[in-house]
């Protein structure tokens, strides 16, 4: 996303939760804040949104709700260039898998539920298994122009 529009959303989602905040306060006290005059945590909060939005923003990438068929793909990153871009279909899932399955990660273990640390290939195993459509996720290179899982 580009840093215009993360801006806007930034300025879009701060206005909405200062006012929802406002408002709880009022419901809470009956006292009227005004805005601007919420004192140090408004800051602290505006901080806050702005990480957060940053975080959705350039570390979360769309995935439609179409997918690639499962076959034989590329061994090739998408073209964005990124080395976890996956492509709006999922059409570089494999590679990215393989390339990235050694990979320690930080994840939301399902059957304990904590953050746990894995990697990749082992975190998801679990979320398979959880979801009951696999016990493993594997792939295997198929000659010299791609892969199948």
């Amino acid at each position: 996303m580009d840093r215009t529009r993360a801006g806007r959303l930034t300025t879009k989602v701060t206005k909405l939760v200062t006012r929802h905040l406002l408002d709880c306060h009022a419901e809470a006290t009956g006292e009227r804040l005004i805005r601007g005059t919420v004192d140090y945590r408004e800051e602290t909060l505006l901080r806050a949104i702005e990480s957060i939005t940053r975080f959705f923003t350039s570390n979360i990438r769309y995935l439609g709700p179409l997918r690639t068929d499962p076959g034989m793909t590329q061994l090739q990153f998408a073209p964005s260039g990124e080395l976890d871009d996956v492509g709006v279909k999922g059409e570089y899932a494999a590679f990215v898998y393989h390339t990235n399955q050694n990979t320690r990660i930080d994840f939301y273990h399902p059957e304990t539920l904590r953050l746990e640390q894995a990697s990749l290939g082992e975190a998801l195993d679990v979320w398979a298994r959880y979801l009951g459509v696999a016990e493993a996720v594997r792939t295997d290179l198929v000659g010299t122009t791609g892969m199948i899982w």
